[in-house]
């Protein structure tokens, strides 16, 4: 859930940096446009103007060293990604997904054996009334009302392979709980080796 907000907002970013490179450039002006030129200005005294009020001529020129000179161009300094680059990483996380998901696909961890035991001891299943799953065992408690469980460990272990993607060895064993409440003692009545 995380990478996929992560690679959203990633996604949203670049967008915004290529609708900002877009936006950025103008076409309207070119090189020509901007060029600054010096003029030499004279201001002499108007007719209106009295001699006393009237101010000295004064002449502007530019300076030897102020020649007019050609403004270059300001380039873009933003840098935006190419699509090829962008393509190549995200199969690049694509296939850290994949290998991250076949490294994961098949073990069995701690949270995965608590949400197997839920299932068996929820609703999903009534006839299990307690289940633990110490290593590559899962011990299944039932009543023992018909002899034989293997049928059921025979169901707990396709459960275990379509339901829960489990792909390692485990062995199911069906515990006759009653037995073990009264006398401690773990009496299997069924048992199934999942492969």
């Amino acid at each position: 859930m995380i990478k996929k907000i992560l690679i959203g907002f990633g996604l949203f970013l670049l967008f915004i940096l290529i609708i900002g490179f877009f936006a950025g450039e103008d076409t309207t002006e070119s090189p020509e446009d901007k060029t600054v030129e010096a003029t030499p200005v004279e201001m002499t005294a108007t007719e209106t103007e009295t001699p006393e009020e009237a101010p000295e001529q004064v002449s502007v020129e530019p300076e030897p060293d102020m020649t007019p000179t050609e403004v270059a161009p300001v380039e873009d300094t933003k840098t935006v990604t190419p699509p090829a680059k962008v393509e190549k990483e995200a199969k690049e996380a694509e296939t850290v997904k994949l290998k991250e998901k076949k490294a994961d696909d098949g073990k069995l961890s701690d949270a995965k054996k608590a949400e197997i035991i839920e299932y068996f001891k929820g609703n999903d299943e009534p006839n299990v009334l307690d289940a633990l799953f110490p290593y590559d065992t899962l011990k299944l408690g039932m009543h023992n009302d018909s002899g034989n469980r293997d049928g059921y460990a025979e169901y707990a272990c396709e459960v275990l392979k379509s339901d829960f993607n489990v792909k390692q060895v485990v062995i199911v064993r069906i515990i006759d709980i009653d037995k073990l409440v009264s006398s401690d003692k773990w009496e299997t009545i069924g048992e199934a080796n999942c492969n």
